[in-house]
């Protein structure tokens, strides 16, 4: 981090500044109104729901609400914008009062223009595609959790050796163990990525493309999310044997096995899919579609915290059952891929 942060600072001159826009009041309005929408609409729900006492929560969520709306209206009086927010407000509008005549967003376009219409229409495009990925994010931040549990259940000493010296014409060696803590395999995931990144991108892509099967970045998440679904059948195989032999009797050193496999389905899906939702998105929409795909994660950490209220379910069915959510969720993924007509958005 402290590397990156010295190289963002010395290209700071190169860089493009782009001055917030809008500032002053109605940028604050636009922060305000936001902030309390989101609340509303997917914070208090999505994370208060069972929390908070459901009166106080529907509440609080039905007031938030109407104030961002407030302030959102307060906001268009100083200067009308034609963000997401706008067009679909103004679309929902007019379809309610009869004057949308040819689609949902037909009244936008006549009022805010062709290409501020289509930002809404881009972004709905990808939560269709963005949502199935929550289940990626529900299997991969287990590596920080459910997997460092099983790996304080296996033997965390790996045995090393020494050639340190000779003597008499024969080469002596010293054998020892070093006992490693529960969380160190997963230490390995950023150099596994490092070495993933080139080998996909100069080896494996080309190698699949030169024999007919393109690539694309739809087509890698789908593949990524079929192979984080093999990942966890992995874990759960270990934890069968663990369950068998007894605690202690695995060595930690098979976890690098599906510490691999994960890392190959996160290069494939978390890079591809920010790359994909920054070229498929107008440039007014590139910020909203980031926050969305940023919320995928979140989603992701909801369901694990929903699935995890199974007492009864012991840490092998838990791992296939993710596994089997994984595929399922990677099909649906796939399918639904194939019929994403790709766009092309220049800066």
């Amino acid at each position: 981090m402290f590397i990156a942060t010295v190289f963002f600072w010395m290209g700071r001159k190169d860089f493009v500044h782009v001055p917030p826009s809008p500032g002053g009041r109605t940028g604050l309005l636009d922060t305000i109104g936001g902030l309390l929408l989101f609340t509303g609409a997917i914070g208090l729900p999505l994370f208060f729901w069972g929390v908070l006492p459901n009166s106080i929560c529907v509440i609080l969520t039905i007031f938030t609400i109407a104030a961002g709306l407030w302030v959102f209206y307060e906001r268009q009086a100083i200067e009308e914008d034609d963000g997401f927010l706008s067009i679909m407000l103004h679309s929902i509008e007019a379809t309610l009062s009869g004057k949308n005549k040819s689609g949902f967003f037909s009244s936008a376009a006549e009022k805010y223009g062709e290409e501020a219409a289509e930002g809404p229409k881009a972004v709905l495009r990808i939560i269709s595609i963005f949502f199935l990925v929550s289940v990626f994010w529900a299997l991969f931040d287990q590596h920080g959790s459910s997997w460092v549990r099983q790996a304080k259940m296996m033997n965390l000493k790996m045995p090393w050796f020494t050639y340190n010296f000779e003597l008499f014409g024969q080469k002596w060696v010293s054998k020892g163990f070093l006992e490693l803590l529960p969380s160190q395999i997963g230490s390995l995931n950023p150099l596994m990525v490092m070495a993933l990144i080139p080998f996909n991108n100069f080896f494996l892509y080309p190698f699949l493309e030169k024999r007919g099967y393109e690539m694309t970045p739809l087509r890698r998440m789908s593949v990524g999310m079929f192979v984080a679904a093999f990942s966890f059948a992995a874990v759960a195989l270990i934890q069968a044997a663990i369950a068998t032999g007894g605690e202690g009797t695995v060595s930690v050193l098979w976890q690098i096995a599906p510490y691999l496999i994960m890392t190959q389905a996160e290069v494939m899906v978390s890079i591809t899919g920010l790359e994909f939702a920054y070229t498929q998105a107008p440039k007014k929409m590139k910020s909203t579609i980031m926050g969305l795909w940023l919320l995928t994660v979140s989603l992701g950490n909801k369901l694990t915290a929903l699935l995890t209220g199974f007492g009864d379910l012991d840490l092998t069915g838990f791992f296939w059952l993710f596994a089997g959510l994984m595929a399922a969720a990677a099909v649906l993924f796939a399918f639904r891929a194939k019929f994403y007509e790709y766009r092309s958005y220049t800066q």
